[in-house]
């Protein structure tokens, strides 16, 4: 655990100066525009696959050793147009699952419901804590926050890619639904 101390203490950096500099890009944006990203708390399930390339993996494109099914459940907080912080549960097959937090860094794309966004965090496996291993996780992806089912709104889907990086690297192709909790911004 104490290899994992600086990025432990480099991530929890910038995830206080994201929720630091949150309400300043807040207050920067229209509050009474029509369109641009949904803030507020999300919540959904995630489905997938996860590729166990081994050690120094192989990558995403040759299929690495063992490919899974994955899922999980996530929740984020978007307190600004421009980033989000997440927790979540996701278990990825080969007996490695466990608790997991991000800094979600995102761009919207116009007035469209869109962002592409980027990630970088720390997976916790749950499990004996002598078992128990820190993983590094970043990725990306894009997220559409702008669907309407059955006439309900505050629905959404993300596509995500990650690599979560020990001495082994498994990559991920996760695909997640949300509803969105919190109605405010500049939807």
């Amino acid at each position: 655990m104490m290899k994992y101390g600086k990025k432990i203490v480099a991530i929890a950096a910038l995830s206080a100066a994201a929720l630091a500099f949150a309400p300043a890009a807040m207050a920067a944006d229209d509050a009474g525009d029509d369109g641009g990203p949904a803030l507020g708390l999300f919540f959904g399930p995630q489905i997938g696959v996860s590729i166990h390339d081994g050690e120094d993996g192989a990558g995403i494109g040759e299929l690495g050793d063992t490919t899974q099914v994955a899922w999980g459940l996530n929740a984020w907080f978007r307190p600004s147009p421009y980033g989000a912080i997440s927790l979540g549960y996701i278990d990825l097959g080969d007996d490695l699952n466990g608790f997991h937090t991000t800094l979600t860094p995102m761009f919207p794309i116009g007035d469209s419901g869109f962002s592409v966004f980027g990630t970088i965090g720390l997976l916790v496996e749950t499990g004996d804590d002598s078992e128990r291993d820190t993983w590094t996780t970043y990725g990306g992806g894009v997220l559409c926050d702008d669907i309407t089912i059955a006439g309900i709104d505050h629905f959404g889907a993300r596509l995500d890619y990650e690599r979560y990086d020990d001495e082994d690297v498994v990559d991920s192709i996760i695909l997640s639904f949300f509803y969105q909790f919190g109605f405010w911004g500049p939807r």
